[in-house]
């Protein structure tokens, strides 16, 4: 199967629409997919996307097998197209590292439809390619992310930034999560920063909690808001960058 593209101002342009020949083709491969992984420079991904793009097949049916996706890769133009077009309803391990301040503007609203377009998704890695970066994750974005992880309630393992009290709570009420690993390095400010007056319930079937963390303070007082921390059975990590090795607590 060829298709032709052309450049026009530093853009890849498709030429002309595939006929319905390749598409029979370009589907007869997608769906034995199983697994895409994509690390580095997404620029590769662009002349796929705009395929994508003028696909007339739903997308559920264009990967009907995909359960993994690993997209380890900058969000640029084309992404966020082939992302939309590979969260589908098979899908069960999903590990995404974004840069949300430079993404395309579409990439939250697509994101946002995670929970109903995945819902049997059990294993979840979402981190920010800019640590500690002022322009990190910002709390208006969290109510996209907050939302469609609060729908996953078949989601196992989360390694996630931290996304504040809202979020904390939202995660907490998944009752099939055994591993939480959460991220309090991603942003120059946090709710974490001080301790705070509010108790939450904690985790309900939680095996591993892991905090990651340049200073004990934030992870302290996580830690110190969880009223019932003590009558959980869990393992936790405590792993500051400041420290030789990590602290365990009971």
């Amino acid at each position: 199967m060829i298709v032709n593209f052309r450049l026009s101002s530093h853009m890849q342009v498709l030429q002309k629409p595939l006929d319905h020949k390749m598409w029979d083709t370009f589907s007869r491969y997608t769906s034995r997919v199983r697994s895409i992984i994509q690390f580095g420079n997404s620029t590769s991904i662009e002349p796929l996307s705009l395929i994508l793009l003028s696909c007339p097949f739903a997308p559920a049916s264009l990967f009907p097998k995909l359960c993994q996706l690993i997209w380890f890769a900058d969000v640029t133009r084309g992404a966020t197209e082939f992302l939309c077009m590979a969260f589908v309803p098979s899908l069960l391990s999903l590990s995404l590292n974004v840069d949300i301040s430079s993404a395309s503007p579409a990439f939250l609203p697509v994101f946002s439809s995670l929970g109903t377009l995945c819902p049997r998704l059990h294993t979840m890695t979402l981190r920010s390619t800019h640590l500690r970066a002022v322009d990190g994750p910002s709390p208006n974005d969290s109510p996209f992310i907050i939302q469609p992880i609060s729908q996953l309630h078949h989601l196992r393992n989360l390694d996630i930034w931290d996304l504040g009290i809202q979020g904390i709570q939202q995660i907490m009420l998944l009752r099939a999560l055994q591993t939480v690993t959460l991220d309090f390095r991603t942003s120059p400010l946090s709710v974490w920063d001080r301790r705070s007056p509010l108790r939450l319930p904690g985790f309900q079937n939680l095996h591993l909690l892991c905090l990651s963390a340049d200073e004990c303070e934030r992870p302290l007082n996580f830690l110190s808001s969880l009223y019932n921390c003590q009558n959980q059975k869990n393992c936790g990590q405590l792993h500051p960058s400041g420290c030789t090795a990590p602290r365990t607590f009971p």
